[in-house]
């Protein structure tokens, strides 16, 4: 017989927010909280379903009485949000028709759709995100940005850094650090074990372990290459080859979003003109 398991809305963000919270307390970064406290901090209405992962201390010290120009700024925000998220990724929805045959598409129009579906996944995501940090400076709260322009920066690294800001700073505090980040002989797998909880957070799959250790791939090839280069200002060349190759990057790790580890490799020779 069939079981449905069924979760909450917005189960992965109340999740880390509560080991976030749980974390402090054991290094008593943050203050013991009172029943209401705890209640508020856990449903917060603007980012209970659809993110970033906020922090205690972002809204802890703010007193919630929004001025003028916080209704201003919000609602502007949630319009750029509704723009990005209703306009513009809903005409390059149709893009991932390619994962469900590849084979229909010729390899020109299939590299073209590729790159219309990834400008459609940031811009859903990130619009989201625009509409619950708006709706909460409505509220009179000031949240940190989830996203600053990551198809546009320069490595892998700095991707990252970029995508999701919410998640991976979680993922820095709460993994890269404790698994000892920045000692020599453990950065590597602190790294590993970051993307590892990073890809797993969208959903604990055999796809998603396999994209996992795809970028963290990615990263250790960036570091290693960092490491044995000279270090020169780039010029606006090096800037534009070093971020269309980024993208590339990225690009090309999108399907392991949609396809199991056997099906993959049959969307990747539509690419190659297989």
């Amino acid at each position: 017989m069939l079981r449905l398991l069924v979760v909450p809305l917005g189960l992965s963000f109340a999740t880390f927010r509560a080991i976030d919270l749980l974390v402090k307390r054991y290094l008593d970064t943050v203050p013991p909280l009172s029943f209401s406290q705890i209640m508020f901090y856990g449903f917060f209405p603007p980012v209970q379903l659809i993110g970033p992962i906020i922090e205690w201390n972002e809204i802890s010290k703010q007193d919630a009485r929004p001025t003028p120009a916080d209704l201003l700024d919000g609602v502007f925000r949630v319009s750029i949000g509704f723009v990005k998220v209703f306009v513009i990724a809903g005409l390059l929805e149709e893009n991932a028709q390619i994962f469900t045959n590849p084979n229909n598409w010729e390899t020109g129009i299939l590299w073209l759709k590729l790159v219309g579906y990834s400008w459609y996944f940031y811009l859903n995501f990130a619009g989201y995100s625009d509409i619950a940090i708006g709706s909460a400076n409505i509220f009179g709260f000031k949240l940190k940005d989830n996203f600053r322009y990551p198809y546009f920066q320069p490595n892998i690294q700095a991707f990252w850094a970029s995508w999701h800001m919410s998640l991976t700073r979680w993922a820095q505090r709460n993994v890269f650090l404790p698994a000892g980040g920045y000692r020599a002989h453990t950065q590597y797998f602190a790294l590993f074990l970051t993307m590892m909880a990073i890809a797993l957070w969208h959903n604990i799959s055999l796809s998603m372990l396999i994209f996992g250790m795809y970028h963290f791939t990615a990263q250790v090839i960036y570091r290693t290459y960092s490491k044995h280069t000279i270090k020169r200002a780039p010029t606006v060349l090096t800037r534009i080859c070093s971020t269309a190759l980024t993208y590339i990057v990225v690009l090309l790790s999108l399907p392991l979003l949609f396809h199991e580890p056997g099906k993959v490799f049959v969307f990747y020779a539509a690419l190659a003109g297989q």
